[in-house]
């Protein structure tokens, strides 16, 4: 019993012996409560709901939202679900539904307005609205340059040469997607770094 006993006493001598972790600082505790206050779930879900909301107002604005209308996409979608499932490729090719591939004007509103030209930034607020239920500051990192690549992408898009397919909203949707991936793709570097 004696030699069990100091068996157990030596192997606590030797854990707390050992090298102590470097404990943060006031300081970078307090930057840290800082970052995360200005910069962490709160932020991005305003971020996400500004997005949603933009797109939701230029719904409105567009018409999209009055039960006439609402009835008319649905008979639409209904039309483009039966013209899939009858895999008549030419019809295929040739199928636009409107709020997805037409052009409409821009949000009426001051400043931000004509960054809302369409319903995929949507795609984007709702990614940042999910990563608002990680904390930290550092999602943000990557939300931030998604919703610019979401929102900005359209515009710059002619000066890159990049082809619309003949489709007016086709740069917003591959803006959209790209917003996405890198909100994706950044969210797990992140993840997998603080895991590591």
């Amino acid at each position: 019993m004696q030699a069990k006993r100091d068996r157990i006493r030596a192997m606590l001598l030797d854990a707390h012996s050992g090298p102590k972790p470097d404990a943060k600082t006031f300081g970078k505790r307090a930057q840290q409560a800082a970052l995360d206050h200005l910069f962490g779930a709160k932020f991005r879900f305003l971020l996400a709901a500004g997005l949603i909301a933009g797109c939701v107002f230029w719904a409105k604005q567009n018409g999209f939202l009055d039960p006439a209308r609402l009835e008319s996409l649905r008979a639409e979608a209904e039309a483009i679900g039966q013209t899939v499932q009858s895999w008549d490729v030419n019809s295929i090719t040739t199928m636009r539904f409107g709020p997805l591939t037409e052009k409409y004007p821009p949000l009426n509103f001051p400043i931000v307005g004509g960054l809302f030209n369409s319903l995929a930034p949507v795609l984007v607020g709702l990614v940042v609205l999910f990563s608002a239920f990680a904390t930290g500051w550092n999602y943000s990192l990557v939300a931030i340059p998604g919703v610019l690549i979401a929102l900005l992408g359209p515009l710059f898009w002619p000066s890159f040469g990049l082809p619309d397919f003949g489709i007016p909203q086709t740069p917003h949707w591959i803006s959209s997607l790209a917003g996405c991936a890198v909100i994706f793709a950044g969210g797990f570097a992140i993840r997998k770094k603080s895991a590591g």
